[in-house]
């Protein structure tokens, strides 16, 4: 049985982890691929590697056949070339993403596994003098980022990246302070899927289906100079028989003030969804919504500490038996605020009630810290888990998922070149996990070290 006092333990142990740096060496100048190169101003070619080992012992998920220990490193390796001719342009840019180490009873997927394959491939006309207002069209495969990257991201922490086929259309006014984008896209399908091909790191070109759409648009304007309000929606319609099928509806709302020193900064998204889901033959009715509330305060002392308390909230299925799916769907976003994901990922964007404070530092210019306190809580008591497949349809299990503990160090060896992180998170398994039916009620630690380069 976990104590309170053991708790304490880890909390501090996460706060202990920060080192002190007396003062910021002078950050020598990056190694550029292009300056090797001597390549012209209209090309640009550069790469990133990103090795990372991770484990955990504990399993959470109610797959049998899991082990409750893995170990492994994954690695990812980017190679970009961008012509650039001031109103047309283009980029084509390879991921290499692959595993070493794992075996049978991992929890290996498409999201750690890629490999090579073309990430980005498309060409770009732009509109408007510089200093004016600026108009762009995009076509082909491109990644994006929209807003706090919780529903559209391009991936950074996870080994693989998410990536659309289809046009977007920008505009950005002439100070800057407001821009639009408007998309129809087809997600691209990473492949392989098939277990033994993962662990092989099987090469094969991810694709896309005409059957699967994605579009919207997405509106920013900053409201003063620390003020940002967000204005967005999105739809998703899946026709193709293998897939899911959800026709889903996603509008929502931001608004962010930045953290600085000595302020209050705070960070205010919901959103609805609604429209139908279910695999072949089966419809239900999809009613789901999520928000999250941040507040934080920056101290005017050395270290800048933050603490921010946070509460995010996604709905779950109210009862399996009712014919509509009150489940949140996270689209294209990332999970990476709840703590790691890869072979973690133990709290997502669906089915939680979820308060979190935590404390970040920043010792130097180059190194910064944090450690998370986060309660979970589950939405709807019959509903999944957020994610591994743990259920009680009947209820009597409760609502109380766990309690995690994350704590992450970052040092900037040479900014904007080689980064060193580390990072660990304990999951104390709570009664959901322990008395749910294909619960295993165990405990996790996860830890990782990560180095990233960028050339």
């Amino acid at each position: 049985m976990v104590t309170t006092s053991s708790r304490t333990a880890v909390l501090a142990s996460f706060l202990l982890a920060a080192p002190s740096f007396a003062q910021d060496p002078s950050p020598p100048k990056p190694w550029r691929l292009d300056d090797a190169l001597g390549t012209p101003d209209w090309l640009r070619i550069s790469g990133e590697i990103q090795l990372r080992y991770e484990g955990y012992e504990g399993q959470f998920r109610a797959q049998p056949n899991l082990a409750s220990s893995d170990h492994y490193v994954v690695n990812r390796a980017l190679l970009k070339t961008e012509v650039d001719f001031d109103d047309v342009g283009g980029v084509v840019e390879l991921i290499d993403a692959r595993q070493f180490g794992a075996g049978e009873g991992s929890v290996i997927n498409n999201g750690i596994v890629d490999p090579i394959d073309f990430l980005q491939a498309y060409g770009e006309v732009r509109f408007g003098a510089e200093g004016e207002s600026r108009h762009a069209l995009k076509i082909g495969r491109f990644t994006s980022d929209l807003g706090a990257r919780r529903l559209v991201a391009r991936n950074r922490w996870r080994n693989t990246i998410n990536a659309f086929t289809g046009a977007e259309w920008s505009y950005r006014s002439r100070d800057g302070a407001s821009s639009v984008k408007a998309f129809w896209t087809m997600p691209v399908q990473r492949l392989p899927v098939r277990p033994a091909d993962l662990l092989d790191n099987e090469a094969k070109l991810d694709t896309q289906d005409k059957d699967d759409q994605f579009w919207g648009a997405f509106y920013s304007i900053d409201a003063d100079a620390d003020t940002k309000v967000e204005v967005y929606g999105f739809a998703l319609q899946e026709y193709d028989a293998q897939s899911l099928r959800r026709n889903l509806y996603t509008p929502g709302f931001r608004v962010v003030r930045a953290p600085k020193p000595d302020a209050v900064d705070f960070e205010v998204e919901a959103a609805v969804q609604f429209g139908e889901t279910g695999p072949l033959g089966t419809r239900f009715d999809h009613q789901a919504w999520f928000h999250h509330m941040l507040a934080g305060y920056t101290f005017d002392a050395p270290w800048q500490p933050r603490i921010a308390v946070a509460w995010d909230y996604a709905s779950g299925d109210r009862d399996p038996n009712d014919g509509d799916d009150n489940r949140f769907d996270t689209l294209f976003g990332v999970n990476r605020e709840f703590g790691p994901i890869d072979n973690y990922l133990a709290v997502a964007r669906r089915n939680i009630n979820s308060p979190e404070i935590r404390l970040e530092v920043t010792p130097s210019k180059t190194v910064r810290a944090l450690v998370a306190f986060r309660e979970v809580w589950l939405a709807s008591a019959k509903d999944f888990a957020p994610t591994g497949g743990v259920r009680d349809p009947s209820g009597a299990a409760g609502n109380h998922f766990g309690e995690q503990i994350d704590g992450l160090l970052r040092w900037d060896i040479e900014p904007d070149s080689l980064q060193l992180e580390l990072g660990a998170t304990y999951l104390f398994a709570g009664r959901f996990l322990h008395d749910a039916p294909n619960g295993r009620g165990e405990d996790v630690a996860f830890f990782y070290s990560q180095v990233r380069w960028v050339f």
